[in-house]
């Protein structure tokens, strides 16, 4: 027998020495009784020091695993179970481990349990992996915040237990220019420096995520209306502060929109679209603020719906037109060209004036399909002039930027036959105050061409002179609103210094906005070369042409 447990005893060494297992046994009590060698390597302990410790003790069971353990230790060990493949956590000074561990009662001669024993084996490599990928299943890897499928399965299982929430969509205001400006690296820096304190304005409890580009959501959980809106001021302006980030100053800013469940929804998804409902409210009375959902909101956005609808019907079916006014030289009364106006022909309510339908289009991609739809048109009717005069074409920010437009202007000339030198492309500072230096070189390369670039409603930013250094333009148009100014001291000083500057760096200039005989007088005698208005020609939809009675005297 003695020959026989020696010869088992070689065999478990063997056994052990190559294998990744390892052994142990414990007394009735839970003691340790023995520990195989590499046991203690990996525990970084000696047999004495084992021996001191129940192993129940010394092994924690793991609780953070999908499947949740049926026992601890100490209760197997109490309840004489054998285990399988138990996960336990060991700490040592500067490290976690975990192991599997798998035990069996022993028994003596008369039947009595007097102990365990079992293998282990050392799984923190497959536990941590398991972990991480369990982590990015449910979380943003940039931010660590949940991602959007996690964030909505919560909010779900909230409405579904009829527990009172609101719920908060964060938008960054001027994320885009960040990563245009500066980088994607910046960007990425950017984002997890707002998840962070996004992290410190709410309490441990509410749920935060990402759930894609600059787009953040929370869930502020047992929170009225009054409380909701208050973390969520708290919120905007901690994100409207100062961020700095790889080494860069930067003021994002941010918008906010709220829904309540369960009084505005016990859905995730309508709470979702309440919320960003009132998000874009924030954003259209200025950015930087947060908008609590109310039922008009609602009702406006079914009717911007049935508007967005009707529109692009429009765009579509022929029912948007093009007229011309006329650009005209003050001195001579010759046209030198035409600015494309774009109307709507309603079949029902006859013809609709932009005012009323661009806004409706810049709220989504028709304003880039309309501007499209109007640049074609401006250059086929263009071409198609008796007089080979230029034609402008307002362009808008969201046009140049889509990526496409380079490409949709050389469809335009080449279709038409229009000579570049006859278009000219009208921008607005505001387009060039967001502009990158990509897009700048854009807008130069039209240029290269022979397509004149007009700067359009100059006088109304804060700093428009400082554009005439930053891109070569052709012309500039004059705000309407200086003019209806005139005979102040004041305007007519900028008006008279801005025709000295333009004609030093060879720019022309238009006054737009013309409708009385003594503006034009004054113009004239200012040195102000073209002009504009409804003194001079009303938008038309034939070519443009000019009132003589007032430019011949």
């Amino acid at each position: 027998l003695q020959r026989e447990i020696e010869t088992v005893n070689v065999f478990l060494r063997e056994y052990e020495e190559g294998s990744s297992d390892w052994l142990w046994s414990i007394y009735g009590d839970g003691i340790v009784r023995s520990a195989s060698p590499r046991m203690l390597s990996v525990m970084r302990l000696n047999l004495e020091q084992v021996q001191n410790y129940r192993l129940q003790d010394l092994l924690t069971t793991e609780t953070d695993t999908d499947n949740r353990p049926t026992g601890d230790l100490a209760s197997f060990f109490l309840g004489r179970l054998s285990f399988r493949d138990h996960l336990v956590r060991y700490q040592t000074n500067d490290e976690i481990k975990w192991f599997a561990l798998t035990g069996h009662p022993i028994a003596d001669r008369k039947g009595t349990i007097v102990g365990f024993r079992g293998i282990g084996r050392d799984v923190t490599k497959t536990h941590t992996a398991a972990k991480e990928i369990k982590f990015l299943a449910h979380h943003d890897s940039l931010t660590g915040l949940l991602n959007r499928r996690s964030f909505i399965e919560t909010a779900d299982k909230l409405c579904a237990d009829g527990h009172p929430f609101a719920l908060a969509l964060i938008d960054l205001d001027s994320f885009k220019t960040v990563n245009d400006s500066f980088g994607h690296h910046v960007g990425d820096s950017l984002l997890r420096s707002v998840a962070a304190r996004i992290r410190h304005q709410i309490r441990p409890f509410d749920i935060a995520a990402r759930l894609g580009g600059d787009e953040f959501a929370v869930i502020i959980r047992d929170a009225d209306e009054t409380l909701g809106h208050a973390i969520a001021d708290r919120l905007v302006a901690s994100l409207s502060e100062r961020f700095e980030t790889a080494g860069i100053s930067l003021m994002p800013g941010a918008s906010l929109g709220i829904s309540a469940s369960p009084s505005q929804g016990n859905d995730t998804v309508r709470l979702l679209m309440l919320a960003d409902l009132a998000l874009y409210k924030a954003k259209e009375a200025g950015k930087g603020t947060a908008r609590v959902f109310a039922k008009w909101m609602e009702e406006e956005h079914r009717v911007q719906m049935t508007k967005e609808a009707d529109l692009l019907n429009a765009i579509e079916n022929g029912q948007i037109v093009v007229a011309y006014q006329p650009i005209v030289d003050i001195a001579t009364g010759q046209v030198v060209s035409g600015e494309a106006l774009v109307r709507w022909q309603h079949p029902t309510r006859g013809t609709i004036m932009p005012g009323e339908f661009i806004p409706i289009a810049e709220r989504n991609d028709l304003i880039e399909r309309l501007g499209e739809l109007v640049l074609r048109i401006a250059c086929r009717d263009a071409a198609s002039w008796s007089s080979p005069i230029q034609v402008n074409v307002n362009v808008s920010p969201r046009q140049l930027k889509s990526g496409r437009f380079p490409q949709i202007l050389t469809e335009a000339l080449e279709e038409s036959q229009l000579p570049p030198q006859r278009l000219g492309l009208e921008v607005t500072e505001t387009l060039l105050l967001d502009s990158t230096g990509k897009m700048l070189q854009q807008l130069q390369s039209f240029r290269d061409l022979g397509i004149k670039l007009v700067l359009d409603d100059f006088g109304s930013g804060y700093s428009s002179l400082s554009y005439l250094h930053k891109i070569d333009v052709d012309g500039i148009k004059l705000d309407a609103d200086f003019l209806k100014k005139l005979p102040d001291r004041k305007v007519a000083a900028i008006y008279r210094m801005v025709a000295t500057l333009a004609a030093d760096l060879n720019i022309y200039v238009v006054a737009e906005g013309i409708e009385d005989p003594a503006q034009l007088e004054w113009l004239k005698k200012n040195g102000i070369q073209f002009g504009q208005g409804y003194l001079l020609g009303r938008p038309e939809l034939s070519p443009p042409t000019r009132k003589i009675e007032y430019l011949m005297r």
